[in-house]
């Protein structure tokens, strides 16, 4: 990690994304597929992304994970049936700068989730990264930045099992 954790507050960031479903294991090749096709409507909607790509994480059960991967925008569009529109939370995330490779990032995320339990928050909502740095103009993977966002709430009373 490049720099301290930190809470931020943020302002809702319209997105175009494409929901997908399957093994961890495939997730760079099922990320590859959902980033290329968000381009490719981009593209033919003759739009721009606003900022580098992104990954939210909604669900992980064992092997099997659902997520959306998709582009910043400047507002939403109409989108497909596949890319849809959407937007990135609003409020407090947790936040870091992770460094090099995708293949630990998992463990950024497992430092983030006890740093937040430390802080008296829990989290309130999916985790998602930004891919500060593209792998294709970057060949030096202890280059890469990625941005690890999770949404926080303060903890109350009962919320001991969401953390």
């Amino acid at each position: 990690m490049s720099e301290e954790i930190r809470i931020e507050t943020i302002e809702s960031q319209p997105v175009m994304a494409v929901t997908e479903k399957g093994a961890v294991e495939d997730i760079g090749t099922l990320m590859g597929n959902a980033l290329k096709q968000v381009d490719e409507y981009l593209t033919n909607q003759n739009e721009e992304a606003v900022g580098p790509p992104f990954a939210r994480y909604l669900k992980v059960d064992g092997n099997q994970m659902t997520f959306e991967a998709g582009y910043p925008v400047k507002e939403l569009l109409i989108g497909t049936e596949k890319v849809r529109p959407g937007d990135l939370p609003v409020g407090e995330v947790a936040s870091v700068i992770h460094e090099g490779s995708y293949d630990s990032l998992d463990q950024t995320h497992e430092i983030l989730r006890h740093w937040i339990a430390g802080q008296e928050k829990v989290p309130a909502g999916a985790p998602w990264e930004v891919y500060l740095t593209d792998p294709n103009e970057e060949e030096d993977v202890s280059k890469w930045q990625t941005l690890v966002r999770w949404p926080v709430k303060a903890k109350v009373a009962g919320d001991d099992a969401a953390s």
